[in-house]
């Protein structure tokens, strides 16, 4: 798997992803208006249909063998629970940059997760749980991660986290899916996994359905709904940044107990020193991935390339625009 191609093809994966997604929507809206009904759950299959489908285009075209190029080798009991964990612990962070992005973003979350409240628990698990982690996790972890680890672990770390940030389109999704991916691809490194980052994965997703399906059953849905409307409008500048502030001392706690489920899932697999030596610049492992990425030419040297950079460019300004036209 190369940089430079994956890069090259990341624009057309967006583009593509767009472009198909709008087309299904208007054919979905032109049957119904024809009188042909269909359920909301097929709009959510068909995101992450689109996204499979381009993914294996491109590794058919490259000729990647999923077997042996991504990392899909089985994990233990013990890294199941601690990956499940470390994803629950991900959580505050996640909803403290939700509200952070919310000061000048609309809350795309809470939009997602009201759509899915007509079915059943198990179903909004499938939907929102379930078929997203597989899919996600083998397009950004398995083929984007995965080809720009030979760069060096921190930087496609990093650098796919952004990608997969980008992918969902908004600022608000955007601020904690580039943190959450970080996150994961580390989870890949630790365990040698990428089922690993799927099980943290899922637990993230199922927090909010989790939560508002608590709230129905206990009949406190409505009121919490009704209240945070009017008080988001209603809760002075200050107190709002308070609050942001102790949810970020939350969200550090917590984010400080998942990066020691990381490291004990390291240590137990044998990865811990090449994770540590992922941060020290100089270190003999990024010499070795930068002597690899010389091996094969000026084009693999850099994880940095003119369309990686135009296409975040081009959707920064197009996640801004959303924003202030809406």
């Amino acid at each position: 798997m190369e940089v430079k191609k994956i890069n090259w093809f990341l624009p057309f994966f967006l583009a593509g992803y767009i472009v198909l997604s709008t087309l299904s929507a208007v054919q979905l809206r032109m049957l119904t208006d024809a009188g042909i009904a269909f359920p909301q759950w097929i709009i959510y299959i068909l995101g992450e249909a689109i996204t499979i489908v381009l993914a294996l285009i491109y590794i058919f075209v490259m000729k990647i063998s999923i077997r042996k190029d991504m990392q899909y080798k089985f994990i233990g009991m013990k890294d199941i629970i601690m990956s499940l964990l470390t994803g629950y612990l991900l959580i505050p962070m996640t909803l403290f940059l939700n509200s952070l992005t919310m000061l000048f973003s609309k809350n795309y979350l809470n939009t997602s997760v009201q759509g899915m409240m007509e079915y059943p628990y198990i179903v909004q698990i499938i939907l929102v749980a379930v078929i997203p982690p597989l899919v996600e996790e083998f397009v950004f972890r398995g083929m984007f991660y995965g080809t720009y680890r030979k760069c060096g672990i921190l930087k496609a770390a990093l650098v796919s986290g952004v990608v997969f940030g980008i992918f969902h389109m908004n600022i608000n999704q955007f601020a904690y899916a580039f943190v959450v991916g970080i996150v994961l691809a580390y989870m890949v490194e630790a365990t040698g996994s990428i089922w690993a980052s799927v099980c943290a994965h899922f637990a993230v997703n199922t927090y909010s359905i989790t939560v508002v399906q608590i709230l129905k059953l206990s009949k406190m849905y409505d009121g919490v709904i009704n209240n945070t409307a009017v008080q988001s409008t209603d809760i002075p500048m200050t107190s709002m940044l308070l609050n942001l502030v102790m949810m970020f001392v939350i969200a550090a706690i917590f984010m400080l107990l998942a990066i020691l489920c990381i490291k004990n899932m390291a240590k137990r697999n044998g990865t811990l020193d090449s994770i540590k030596a992922s941060f020290k610049p100089g270190c003999k492992t990024d010499k070795d991935e930068r002597e690899n990425s010389q091996s094969d030419g000026n084009a693999e040297k850099r994880i940095i390339t003119v369309p990686l950079i135009a296409t975040i460019a081009a959707c920064i300004v197009y996640m801004v625009m959303m924003e202030i036209t809406r």
